[in-house]
Parts: structure tokens; sequence; C-alpha cells
């Protein structure tokens, strides 16, 4: 079941199409910030609501059993496996196997509202840690669920992540330093 657990989530956080990012702190009503525990920095750091998921048992359980996102998990896996066989060195292939559509994003989101729906507590306890987080705020065109929303977040930051580290099509927002080590376009590193 962990297995299925952590394929759940892989997809949830391979999930890419620009959907609008929430800014941390932004919003009427945010919660006063607070420290925020990273167990796994990058990726909590990155992803934190959707590594929140992994840390409370009957959460992940609540999404390793829904069959909508096994579904989805397995739809990537053939993505990916297709990817493998047709995509050669083109590193830029690989890429856009993992972007999701619009409509993929919002079937996840769907998806995971329904499973935590079906597991009250559990949702509470995950949506009051996002919610003390003060990195999901609620907003104007925003879907009301916490979850819903660090799906979302998660979705629009995986291109952003894999197109500036992988792809070479866009500088990174931070420092120099945060950018890639090669540069990347070229057909010397987009062609191993």
């Amino acid at each position: 079941m962990r297995r299925w657990m952590r394929v759940a989530v892989i997809a949830l956080m391979a999930g890419t199409y620009a959907l609008g990012l929430c800014v941390p702190g932004a919003g009427a009503g945010a919660a006063e910030a607070k420290p925020l525990v990273y167990r796994q920095p990058l990726r909590d750091k990155l992803f934190y609501g959707l590594a929140l998921l992994l840390r409370d048992a009957e959460v992940a359980a609540a999404i390793a059993m829904s069959p909508d996102l096994r579904r989805l998990a397995a739809d990537r896996r053939v993505r990916a496996k297709g990817a493998v066989d047709s995509c050669g060195g083109d590193v830029g292939c690989y890429v856009r196997v993992f972007d999701w559509s619009a409509e993929e994003v919002a079937q996840a989101g769907q998806a995971l509202q329904a499973a935590l729906a079906a597991h009250p507590d559990a949702a509470r306890r995950l949506n009051a840690a996002l919610e003390a987080s003060g990195l999901y705020p609620d907003g104007p065109g925003q879907a009301a669920d916490g979850s819903v929303r660090a799906w979302v977040h998660a979705a629009a930051m995986a291109p952003r992540i894999l197109g500036t580290y992988a792809g070479g099509e866009k500088p990174p927002r931070g420092p120099a330093i945060d950018g890639p080590a090669y540069d990347v376009p070229p057909p010397p590193y987009a062609r191993w």
C-alpha cells in the first residue's frame, strides 16, 4: 500500500500546467507566519502541501485507495514508460511528458478532494496544517479546499522547475547561484 501512496503523491507532484501561483501570506485572513517543519528540506520547501499528504497515515491511505487517483497515477506511468521508449536523449521530450492539461489538473484536484471527503477527520487535520502554514491562502478564483490549492500550486511549480533546470526555457527567478550548472538548451546538454 505504501507503494501506491508514493505513486499517487508522485503523480500529483509531477503535475504541471501553469494555473496561477499562490503567494505565501497573501489574501485576507492569512494565518500568522510560523516556522515550518521540513523533514525533507528540498521536497518540503518546493511542495510543502503535498509533502503533508505523506505525514498523516490516514490521509496517505485515503489517497492510495482512491480509484481516480490510482487511474491518474497509472496513466502517468504509461506516459513515462512511453518517454523512455520514444524520447531517446531528447531532454525536452522527457520534460513535456510531465505536462498536465488544465483538465487533468482539475480532475486530480477533484479526485483528491473526493478521497479526503471520505475521511473527514484526516481532511480537517490536513487543511488545518495547510492553513497554519500560511502558504496556500484562500483567495478569489481559487479552490476553497486547502488541499486542492496546494495541489494546484504544485501543478504550477513543477513545470517551472522542469522548464528551468531541465529544459532551459527560462532563467530562474532567484540569484544566479540558483541556475543550472550548464547551459541547458544547446545540443550537447539536451541530447546526452
